[in-house]
């Protein structure tokens, strides 16, 4: 499936776009690389001037060769990790067109369906997709934001109980 290649960024992510275009399904591999940047890259890499039909290269390394790339969208500055951080130079890459390790890549869902059945589907697609693609998890949001940072102190907390330190 095609349609299932690229990335609607701007839709996905919920960050307006401020210029050029999103990414597309002429985005492939055989096509002129392109990116999205933020604001912040623009304002270090090009002044103030407006970032869409510049180029700006990824220098080379041992396992990649030099590639340039044509910013064909501008997006607004936006939080990544976490809500106080402060605007840093960020560009996103066409998949079908990185030359990057992908190996350990994330994909952030949000969907109101039950996780199971979420996570049957995306698993099923991505195979659809590419049958080299290996899901190793699937981890809730509300596992990785609640229940970790509360795991370790439950354990200590019960493990002083039973020992009758508490």
């Amino acid at each position: 499936n095609k349609a299932a290649r690229f990335i609607n960024l701007c839709d996905a992510f919920g960050i307006p776009l401020l210029s050029g275009r999103d990414f597309n399904d002429r985005d492939s591999a055989s096509s002129t690389p392109v990116a999205i940047v933020n604001e912040t890259f623009a304002e270090r890499v090009t002044g103030r001037a407006n970032p869409v039909g510049r180029r700006f290269r990824i220098e080379a390394t041992p396992n990649t060769p030099e590639i340039a790339y044509e910013i064909v969208g501008l997006v607004r500055n936006s939080t990544y990790f976490h809500l106080r951080e402060e605007p840093y130079p960020l560009v996103f890459l066409a998949v079908d067109q990185s030359a990057l390790s992908w190996n350990g890549a994330r994909i952030v869902i949000h969907s109101q369906s039950p996780l199971a059945s979420t996570a049957a589907s995306v698993t099923q697609a991505m195979k659809e997709m590419d049958p080299r693609i290996a899901v190793a998890t699937v981890l809730s949001y509300r596992l990785l934001t609640f229940w970790l940072p509360i795991l370790p102190g439950w354990l200590c907390f019960h493990l002083l109980d039973r020992k009758n330190y508490i």
